[in-house]
């Protein structure tokens, strides 16, 4: 576990003491700070975080709320501990970086149940740009809404339905992009190429997933990539098997089928485990 982990593993555990009042200040304040934080050094600021949660502890502890402590601004106090941290260049390159990886992760593993498909390079460059540029947008849209927002105003319906339609805002473009926009720079990948790439985001997905602290909460997505891997390459095998799966009637249905059975058991087991997980908080 990194010192960032021990970090924010501390303060999920001491928020679970605060007041109601004193959560909903800390939580809007702790959400502000970490959306505008990207490019920051976040080791330093989850430190600034819990020795702020701290604080609100000890004048909890006094019956003093977190407003009459540190004021009734506190979109200030998350300004003013952000300019103490400057922004890093190279922090800012290596976030985007590991956004453009877990893209190609996602979206490049399931494109390859298919045996000998074309890969359109300029379409997915295009996405991936589009979800880095929205992934950027939401975290503005959010950190900017945290303190303008009344959280009080508006039923709950109408706070999902507008969750809802900034949702198909931003990914509408997504599936508009891969359904109608087509470049020449497209290649076709064979088998080998096609089995060789599987086995090497395989392995990238096996050290992902090693490094995780708290393997149960990825166990659903991670068995759901192995079912994809297995039966990419099992479609890509030459001989009667590869043949069998990728080219008769009966082989595409039973492929059909365990992408079916694997989906509904992700969404199951992806149920049953985020409740568990809220439950233990």
């Amino acid at each position: 576990m990194t010192k960032e982990q021990y970090l924010i593993e501390k303060n999920n555990q001491l928020r679970q003491q605060l007041t109601p009042e004193n959560e909903k200040f800390y939580s809007d304040l702790l959400l502000y700070v970490r959306l505008h934080s990207f490019s920051q050094d976040q080791e330093a600021i989850e430190s600034k975080l819990l020795e702020i949660l701290q604080d609100i502890l000890d004048a909890q502890a006094d019956y003093i709320s977190a407003k009459q402590y540190f004021g009734k601004d506190p979109k200030k106090l998350a300004d003013d501990l952000l300019r103490q941290f400057p922004k890093s260049i190279s922090k800012f390159f290596k976030g985007l970086a590991f956004v453009f990886v877990i893209y190609l992760f996602f979206f490049s593993l399931p494109s390859m149940t298919l045996p000998n498909s074309t890969f359109d390079i300029g379409t997915f460059a295009l996405v991936g740009l589009y979800v880095i540029l929205a992934i950027f947008l939401s975290f503005r849209y959010l950190g900017t809404t945290i303190y303008k927002i009344d959280s009080k105003s508006g039923s709950k319906l109408q706070k999902s339905i507008s969750s809802f339609l900034i949702g198909v805002v931003f990914v509408a473009p997504l599936f508009l992009i891969l359904l109608f926009v087509d470049t020449p720079f497209q290649i076709t990948i064979n088998n080998g190429s096609g089995i060789g790439i599987i086995l090497f985001w395989l392995a990238v997905g096996i050290v992902l997933f090693s490094k995780q602290n708290n393997k149960k909460i990825w166990l659903p997505l991670a068995f759901f990539y192995l079912l994809l891997s297995v039966l990419g390459i099992a479609m890509r095998l030459p001989g009667n098997i590869g043949f069998f799966l990728s080219n008769t009637n009966t082989g595409q249905t039973i492929d059909l089928i365990i992408l079916l059975v694997a989906l509904v058991t992700f969404f199951i087991t992806n149920f049953f485990v985020v409740k568990k997980v809220e439950a233990q908080k």
